[in-house]
């Protein structure tokens, strides 16, 4: 998976709206679901998307396509069922990114207390 700078500067590149990015970005990195346009285009429906659409997404809506096509993970987007997947795939990875952290906090108290005693 790129990087979210990289990610911004693709953006940038496909003319994406500004106040678009993050929603784009949260939701590829950590699965978190975005406003309904986004939602509408991640999940292919066209009709929604249009009549979701603020003016400035309006004129650029062939872009998030072409950006999703070629720059964004595969299995991120295409249908409600992809979309899904996405979500719950990314919300494991931080849940266990979590843990893990919560896990190796504890583990370094516990070394530092027992060497004060």
């Amino acid at each position: 998976m790129s990087t979210k700078e990289t990610d911004r500067h693709s953006l940038r590149q496909y003319r994406i709206p500004e106040h678009m990015h993050a929603g784009i970005i949260n939701y590829v990195f950590y699965g978190i679901l975005p406003g309904e346009f986004l939602q509408a285009v991640l999940r292919n429906d066209l009709a929604e998307a249009v009549g979701r659409a603020d003016w400035m997404n309006q004129e650029v809506l062939p872009n998030y396509v072409r950006w999703l096509y070629n720059e964004a993970p595969q299995g991120c987007w295409g249908s409600p069922e992809k979309v899904a997947a996405w979500i719950e795939a990314r919300q494991e990875e931080q849940k266990a990114k979590l843990t893990d952290q919560l896990e190796r906090s504890i583990e370094q108290r516990q070394c530092e207390e027992n060497s004060k005693v």
